[in-house]
């Protein structure tokens, strides 16, 4: 549709589409049923007037929230308590991803795909899950090569690594070193485990790959690979 149509229609609702919202969306995790009163509740912890709830589908909720300024704790908090009050209410456990805030209409549409998409990006346990885009942008790029092309990808730089008895302690090791900045210190403090197993896992790493995983590029390289094999 056209954008100005629809921010037309905003303000005749009484909502300018212009305002800083970031999309907050919830999926109940069981079966495909629809709770009409779900909307209501996730309203009242949403209840700002420049807030917008409504039901996708059945079992997906979404939020346009108008959020307060350095407030990201905040909007969390709020989001956990919406998921909590819907499990209170149902007896159903709501994920939450959270898309990037902006304005205008457009710009909403893509919060919305990347609320969905940090719902999608991430294993889903049991328990309440909240995942923000922000922090899995490199995942959403992985995920939008071909299967053909991460397979490629991964066996070329697993390949090596991924038939030991210890891979998954290595790959754990590998996406740590490199998410803590290549520090040996603040990669054993991660894992809980002596600088020393680091040292160790990482040689194994670059004799069994012929790279030395201590190289940045290197290390990349294989990190995102992990990333995928996940």
């Amino acid at each position: 549709m056209d954008e100005q149509i629809i921010h037309a229609t905003g303000v005749e609702l009484g909502y300018d589409l212009g305002q800083q919202r970031v999309a907050i969306m919830l999926e109940v995790q069981r079966g495909p049923e629809s709770y009409p009163s779900s909307v209501r509740a996730i309203g009242e912890v949403f209840d700002a007037r420049t807030d917008i709830v409504a039901e996708l589908a059945a079992g997906r909720y979404v939020v346009l929230h108008h959020p307060s300024p350095d407030n990201a704790e905040n909007l969390r908090s709020q989001a956990r308590r919406a998921a909590a009050l819907l499990r209170e209410r149902h007896g159903v456990v709501a994920h939450i991803g959270i898309g990037e805030s902006c304005s205008g209409v457009a710009a909403l549409a893509d919060s919305c795909a990347d609320a969905k998409a940090a719902l999608q990006l991430t294993g889903q346990g049991t328990g309440v899950e909240l995942r923000e885009i922000s922090q899995l942008r490199v995942r959403q790029l992985l995920d939008s090569t071909s299967n053909l092309a991460r397979a490629r990808f991964t066996r070329s730089q697993l390949a090596r690594l991924s038939g030991e008895n210890d891979f998954p302690v290595l790959r754990e090791t590998l996406l740590a070193w490199c998410e803590c900045g290549f520090n040996l210190v603040t990669t054993a403090k991660r894992l809980s485990i002596h600088r020393n197993t680091v040292i160790y896992r990482l040689d194994k790493v670059s004799r069994l790959t012929a790279r030395d995983v201590r190289r940045p590029a290197v290390a990349i390289a294989l990190y995102l690979a992990c990333l995928i094999s996940d």
